[in-house]
């Protein structure tokens, strides 16, 4: 709603026409669509003459859709048909926005020797295009630049998206992982951050990805045979590679044998008590007890 003031008398009625000029927002013709911000037809006034007189008109303007990215304005002119009355005065029109918009991406899961597929989506429009980078921080997953080298999990290379603006548009990346041939113990993930290159979209969201694991271990134990009084030296082998160090116990059940604590005493035929053995987690690592 604009004021137009007379300041002074005029002996005679007159009119003064208002008239639109675009700054950043965009004038149309009513019914006003996308991308027409205001109503820019010309506004007549009639003015009786009288000193601190007022007229008003009112500039409609579109509730769209769309987040805008630049403060939208139009300048007001004004063309008196009384040649005698200054009309060089101008006003500004500020449409302010009341839209908003984000981006968000989603939890992903997948094999190692997968790459991790993200989706990100904006859920809203936006006035101009921009772009959005995807940023990773490591959890229990280690992330490392390409080519990939144990005990590199994933590529934690910055992912840059371009947008074009449009409401329900999504945009991909795939996260490149290393196929390892380590039995991991623990579930391996690494969080995904948004940052966008227009300051007014919410980029708050994060995602998670998760890297489950292909690959498989064992520890085996030799048969030993020995003449009693002898001891028995056992091999324990461990066939592939473990991410953490561990322990393995080996116990004992007697067959035709009879167990016993030391000192032996018969009819006890050998030390029965638990062995614990230490292993790094090495592929083909072995550890002996007797």
């Amino acid at each position: 709603l604009f004021t137009v003031t007379l300041n002074n008398a005029v002996a005679a009625a007159f009119t003064v026409d208002a008239d639109f000029t675009d700054v950043t927002a965009t004038g149309g013709a009513a019914p006003l669509i996308a991308p027409e911000d205001y109503d820019n037809a010309t506004q007549t006034l009639n003015f009786a003459g009288t000193a601190g007189e007022t007229q008003q008109f009112t500039v409609n303007t579109l509730d769209d859709a769309v987040l805008e990215t630049l403060t939208e304005t139009f300048t007001v002119s004004l063309t008196s048909s009384n040649a005698l009355v200054d009309d060089t005065d101008t006003g500004i029109g500020t449409i302010t926005d009341n839209d908003s918009a984000a981006v968000t991406v989603d939890d992903v899961t997948a094999v190692e020797g997968i790459g991790l597929l993200f989706t990100v989506t904006l859920n809203n429009a936006v006035a101009a295009a921009f772009t959005v980078d995807a940023s990773f921080t490591d959890v229990t997953a280690t992330g490392g630049a390409a080519p990939l080298v144990s005990p590199e999990d994933y590529d934690n290379a910055t992912q840059t998206l371009n947008f074009a603006g449009t409401a329900g548009e999504t945009q991909q990346f795939t996260v490149n992982t290393l196929d390892d041939a380590v039995l991991e113990t623990l579930t391996e993930t690494f969080t995904v951050s948004l940052t966008s290159s227009n300051a007014l979209v919410d980029d708050s969201d994060t995602g998670t990805g998760t890297i489950t694991d292909n690959d498989s271990a064992a520890v085996t134990v030799d048969d030993v045979s020995a003449v009693e009084g002898i001891g028995l030296l056992f091999t324990v082998t461990l066939n592939n590679a473990v991410a953490a160090a561990f322990t393995v116990d080996a116990g004992f059940t007697d067959v035709t044998a009879t167990g016993g604590a030391a000192p032996l005493i018969a009819p006890e035929d050998y030390d029965n008590a638990t062995q614990t053995l230490n292993f790094a987690g090495t592929a083909g690592e072995t550890q002996q007890f007797t």
